[in-house]
């Protein structure tokens, strides 16, 4: 192992994580604190107490979707620093290092150059964007260094370095449920490469997902991965269709590879391989259009066209693989895919990050059979390298200064409102929850109590509220404007607006992760007085 070259790799992670340091508190950044909040206080019951997430109280139990490694491992650093933005994500960058480091180890596993995958991963929007304080990156990190470590050129290499694969796996399944789909393609893989005793390593993380679903059980009543995948009911309605589809703008847009795709495709035998993918990107694209029943979006069309073209090429780069090894990446590639769109309530960037390091291997391995021979393949290369980079930094740019906003209205209203006779009220979740929060504001929910006459609502136009108003039907009806604030935004790019149908954090009904948009504001700030019930109006 050239311990440089790692070095560079990990310095690459560094680029782009450094400079946003500061990010405020994002989307489900909020769950993943308050889960930490709770471990400081009683650490073998990380999911006690209640939380309002849908508008209404629930157990967090039964609220969150993952287990809490991210919360324990965040936990010291929240405590030490009072849930500084700068030292908690400083306290997520080894996982950023680790994740660049991994890719770069298992780019050269498997017989690709392994600084373009692993600078293109490092780059892209996803990897970017996502450096938040989610589960997402640390999962995907954990559990590619793991299969790395599993999955050695050499089938002598020492017990030990398996037994630290089998435990950052375990680690990885303790961050993010949906990084136990390695178990069983790593099973396959160890079958088809004829070496079944391998399998005895992943008792290793298998013993540790155990251990917490027997605490679970102790603690709560049952295990939680049981009561989460067969038990709770999914809301929403969002159909595997809309994920699918949204799976494939995921892909297209977060790696700026089709152009070197269509390259590889080009050279690819047989010549007809091309012109098939580009009949079924046409069928795909007529599917979405009928099945949103919208006119032509073409920034849709274009990254699920895209989407498509990387995973044809990924295909076809597998051919240049050993069987074990093919087979291996293709099902890690497709099962991360699959899982996102069966069993994630909605589809969202975060939910396929670990399906791109399989996916830039395999891309790789089929631009190596011309790269030495092909001056145009590199100069596009070069081009898209920097092109990726440029957008995975404008992109996180502007989803910070998305976040942002909601960290400025909370210090603005407690300045601006903080005398007021009236008590401060908010509703909204995410990163406005933990600020509103911080900054002393009464929650409200469907469960009550409600807010007063004469008291303040602060409600941000944009954040999702849940069912907060549904036992207050005439709350709704007795709020009197005070003030909005609008918040324009400076850069003409949007992650997260309804109107913009971008949704980053959210890829439903017919949006994509990020648009150019410049009409739409980031968010309007509302302030509302609670009036006076109408005379006979009830309570």
């Amino acid at each position: 192992m050239n311990l440089r070259e790692y070095g560079v790799a990990a310095l690459a992670a560094l680029l782009v994580t450094v400079p946003f340091l500061n990010k405020p508190v994002h989307i489900d950044d909020t769950f993943v604190l308050h889960v930490a909040a709770r471990i400081l206080e009683a650490p073998w019951d990380p999911f006690g107490g209640e939380i309002n997430w849908f508008g209404h109280l629930l157990p967090v139990w039964e609220a969150t979707t993952n287990p809490p490694f991210m919360s324990y491992w965040l936990a010291p650093a929240a405590a030490l620093s009072d849930y500084s933005e700068l030292w908690m994500h400083l306290a997520a960058v080894p996982f950023h290092v680790l994740f660049a480091c991994a890719m770069f180890g298992l780019a050269r596993r498997f017989g690709a150059r392994p600084w373009l995958p692993t600078l293109f991963l490092v780059g892209s929007v996803p990897f970017v964007v996502s450096g938040n304080l989610m589960r997402d990156v640390p999962a995907a990190a954990l559990a590619t260094a793991g299969a790395l470590m599993l999955t050695p050129a050499m089938d002598r290499a020492p017990g030990s370095r398996k037994a630290w694969g089998g435990i950052l796996l375990g680690l990885a399944i303790l961050t993010k449920y949906s990084a136990a789909v390695l178990l069983p393609v790593l099973a396959l893989y160890f079958v088809v490469a004829r070496r079944p005793r391998e399998i005895f390593w992943l008792g290793i993380p298998v013993a540790l997902l155990g251990l917490w679903c027997v605490h679970t059980w102790v603690v709560y009543g049952r295990p939680h991965p049981w009561y989460l995948y067969l038990e709770r009911s999914s809301a929403g309605g969002i159909s595997w269709e809309d994920k699918l589809f949204g799976a494939l703008a995921i892909l297209g847009g977060g790696l700026l590879l089709a152009p070197a795709a269509i390259l590889g495709l080009v050279r690819a035998r047989p010549r007809v391989l091309l012109p098939g993918v580009g009949v079924l990107a046409a069928l795909v694209g007529w599917w979405a259009l009928s099945f949103y029943r919208v006119k032509f979006d073409w920034e849709l069309i274009l990254w699920m066209g895209c989407g498509l073209l990387l995973l044809a090429a990924a295909v076809a780069g597998a051919r240049s693989l050993p069987k074990a090894e093919a087979l291996f990446l293709l099902a890690w590639m497709a099962t991360a895919v699959l899982f996102s769109i069966l069993f994630v309530p909605f589809q969202a960037v975060r939910h396929l990050i670990l399906a791109l390091p399989p996916l830039l291997v395999l891309l790789f391995r089929l631009l190596e059979v011309r790269w030495d021979s092909s001056r145009s393949l590199r100069m596009c290369c070069a081009a898209l390298l920097a092109a990726h980079f440029g957008l995975g930094l404008l992109v996180q740019a502007a989803d910070y200064e998305y976040a942002a906003t909601y960290r400025d209205f909370a210090r603005r209203a407690a300045r601006d409102y903080g005398s007021d006779p009236g008590r401060l009220w908010f509703i909204g979740q995410w990163g406005w929850k933990f600020y509103a929060e911080r900054a002393g504001f009464q929650m409200m929910h469907r469960g009550g109590p409600f807010p007063r006459e004469g008291d303040l609502l602060l409600w941000p136009a944009k954040v999702h509220v849940g069912d907060a108003f549904a036992r207050a039907a005439d709350l709704r009806d007795r709020l009197e404007p005070v003030d909005s604030f609008v918040y324009p935004g400076r850069i003409p790019l949007r992650t997260m607006s309804v109107e913009a149908e971008a949704g980053f954090y959210a890829v439903i009904r017919r949006r994509i992760p990020f648009r150019f948009n410049s009409s739409s504001p980031l968010e309007i700030m509302r302030v509302y007085r609670v009036g006076a019930r109408e005379r006979g109006s009830g309570r």
